[in-house]
């Protein structure tokens, strides 16, 4: 039974974004969006979009491709449908916020209260702000996940990477650190005596932007050389994990999902491991100190005391 909330308070994701936010970011918003709603008991409404950005903005090798644009947009609204909690009247305010404050929402929530046959649409572009002060309200989320893990064994350490990005270089991590948090979660399996598989999923950009000869930040004409004939020399690290299956330039619906239901997740500091994570019900989150707002409960990857404590835990309820 679903639980009463404020109905004449609705809040809804903004349907008009950036061009160049991938679907990960996108329903990242969505899904935040919701959280917020539940952390303030009001209610939520989102339909469909009509149009899906591509999963993410760097340039993938043809392996991915697109898809078909139609069949992508209707299968990701079925698979990320969240129920909303009423239909929206006729009449009402609509209150357009680029940024949710929660003293603006509280004060909207209170008026809400006293005027029951008042009704108030509240249009959000960006959680951030109350994110960054309550992100335990992000693990409503996961409530609302379409993914379910298996919670059997071998034990399932999906890790997520990217090479080739641009556009957010920063965010870029060495593969050791992939390789050097993988072989201490191994340890500790082995030590338990539980067999695991890994799982490499990586985007490498098969073509990159290359810095302006005019002065501009970046000119989507010049072009450094293709990737694609590097694949197996920037992934060559990995192969020192046993186990390995690597998926390069994967599907990503089929990434996020074997992401999201990892037994334990190894993220990156980019929005499909994010949201991965966010939508991830039972797995262990490790993280890099760079990730911006990890939930609580999620490990960061320097403290490998607390990552043993968290695998020899997670292992008794699994085994």
């Amino acid at each position: 039974m679903s639980i009463p909330r404020l109905p004449n308070l609705v809040l809804t994701c903004a349907s008009k974004g950036s061009t160049r936010s991938g679907i990960e970011s996108q329903l990242q918003k969505i899904y935040s969006t919701y959280a917020l709603s539940r952390f303030l008991d009001v209610s939520f409404f989102h339909l469909p979009r009509q149009q899906y950005a591509d999963f993410s903005h760097v340039n993938r090798a043809s392996a991915v491709e697109r898809e078909e644009t139609s069949g992508l947009t209707h299968r990701y609204d079925e698979l990320f449908h969240i129920p909303f909690d009423r239909e929206l009247p006729a009449g009402g305010m609509m209150c357009h916020l680029p940024s949710a404050e929660l003293g603006v929402l509280c004060n909207l929530r209170d008026k809400a209260k006293r005027e029951p046959d008042s009704f108030y649409l509240v249009e959000i572009i960006s959680t951030q702000q109350i994110v960054e002060k309550h992100p335990r309200m992000l693990h409503y989320i996961k409530e609302v996940s379409p993914f379910e893990s298996s919670n059997s064994l071998p034990l399932k350490i999906a890790i997520h990477a990217r090479h080739g990005d641009l556009l957010e270089p920063e965010k870029a991590l060495p593969n050791s650190f992939y390789v050097t948090v993988t072989q201490q979660v191994i340890k500790k399996l082995q030590q338990l005596n539980l067999p695991f598989v890994c799982e490499l999923h990586m985007e490498i950009a098969s073509q990159m932007l290359a810095p302006s000869l005019q002065g501009l930040p970046f000119d989507k004409n010049v072009f450094k050389p293709n990737l694609a004939s590097s694949y197996e020399s920037l992934t060559k690290e990995f192969d020192a994990l046993p186990n390995l299956k690597k998926f390069i330039n994967h599907n990503p619906l089929s990434s996020l999902q074997s992401l999201a239901t990892a037994d334990l997740l190894l993220t990156s500091c980019y929005s499909l491991s994010y949201l991965a994570a966010l939508l991830n019900k039972r797995g262990l989150i490790v993280y890099h100190p760079f990730l911006e707002h990890p939930l609580p409960g999620w490990i960061n990857a320097t403290n490998p005391e607390t990552i043993n404590q968290k695998i020899a835990h997670y292992a008794e309820r699994v085994s």
